[in-house]
């Protein structure tokens, strides 16, 4: 090692120790007794990569699938009309198409409610925090939903053939 002065020159790649000007004094925050983590030794917390298949993705998969069945409406008009029309007779072609009604209007729930499944299961430390939130509220939702299509099965009268109306001649 030189002693020579141009040697002693700061290169760039020397680590800070804080040393004021090389005086070897400490700055006046530090000998204040202000202790700030240096920013190199702060461990960072941000999120992971995301991708196409991480927990963000499903969250959003699941909330898009989910504004099928509720703005539709349909399976919440359903089970309504299924509730109210309890003992009258119903005809088979009107229980087929409410049934098909309640399948179609199910069938995104239940997928959306997959996706936020999936989302919480692949959710890890550095998974944001609104995947998680819009995840569980899809999962709630969505269930309520697919339990809802699953009453209108299960509560859908049976169809019965009526008789053609009669006309007067």
């Amino acid at each position: 090692m030189s002693t020579s002065p141009e040697d002693n020159e700061p290169t760039g790649r020397e680590p800070d120790t804080g040393d004021v000007s090389g005086t070897g004094a400490a700055p006046m925050a530090e000998a204040a007794g202000s202790e700030r983590p240096d920013p190199r030794e702060v461990e960072h917390t941000e999120p992971g990569p995301g991708g196409a298949f991480s927990a963000e993705t499903f969250a959003l998969t699941s909330l898009i699938l989910l504004a099928v069945p509720i703005v539709s409406g349909q399976i919440l008009q359903l089970l309504t009309a299924v509730l109210l029309i309890r003992d009258q007779t119903v005809a088979v072609e009107q229980v087929s198409q409410m049934s098909i009604q309640a399948a179609v209007s199910g069938a995104p729930a239940f997928l959306a409610a997959l996706a936020a499944a999936l989302s919480l299961v692949l959710s890890r430390r550095g998974t944001r925090r609104w995947a998680r939130w819009v995840a569980l509220a899809s999962l709630i939702m969505s269930l309520l939903l697919v339990i809802a299509a699953i009453m209108t099965f299960v509560l859908m009268p049976t169809g019965t053939d009526l008789p053609p109306p009669a006309f007067p001649n």
